[in-house]
């Protein structure tokens, strides 16, 4: 396994030849969405890549762009508006003919909270999408959506244990059938 460091608009990340995860924050960068960080400790043993809002869109072309020389298998979540990044990234990455193992959702959240979008999984990939009852969430089509635990909410949810749990679930249900393993 040969693993780079790489930098794309000035945010640093670490690619491997095998499996490469991200998991974008919402809008409030790294004060917002801080359970990811320890989403990644505690569950993906610090393999993502967590990245603040915004940087998603080029580090997808970046992403294309180095699968065409050496194919990797991918895994990409978000919370709140970095939902939507993940989402937008997978339905690319899979359109480019990239390997998208799995999508993991928390509350996706349209960019702009245009209440009228419907988001929606465009590709070949499983994609787990766990919401709660704030009023800007949307449910994703082609998703597999659940309601959060009861009295968990928006700030909460990336940080919450049982949620953690349903992921590593979904995970080991759907996305190891999906890799190059």
């Amino acid at each position: 396994m040969t693993k780079r460091k790489m930098v794309v608009d000035g945010w640093s990340y670490t690619v491997d030849d095998e499996m490469q995860c991200y998991l974008y924050r919402g809008l409030a960068g790294e004060y917002f969405s801080a359970g990811l960080d320890n989403f990644n400790r505690e569950m993906l043993l610090g393999m993502a890549n967590v990245l603040p809002f915004g940087t998603a869109r080029e580090i997808t072309k970046d992403i294309i762009r180095r699968n065409k020389k050496t194919p990797t298998s991918f895994l990409v979540g978000g919370h709140s508006l970095g939902a939507a990044e993940a989402l937008r990234q997978a339905n690319e990455l899979d359109k480019a003919g990239v390997n998208v193992v799995c999508c993991l959702l928390l509350d996706y959240v349209p960019r702009g909270c245009r209440l009228w979008y419907k988001p929606e999984v465009k590709g070949n990939y499983p994609c787990l999408h766990v919401y709660t009852t704030d009023p800007r969430v949307k449910q994703v089509k082609g998703a597999n959506n659940r309601k959060a635990p009861e009295g968990t909410n928006h700030i909460e949810l990336d940080d919450d244990r049982e949620v953690w749990e349903w992921i590593d679930e979904f995970m080991t249900k759907y996305a190891r059938e999906n890799s190059d393993d």
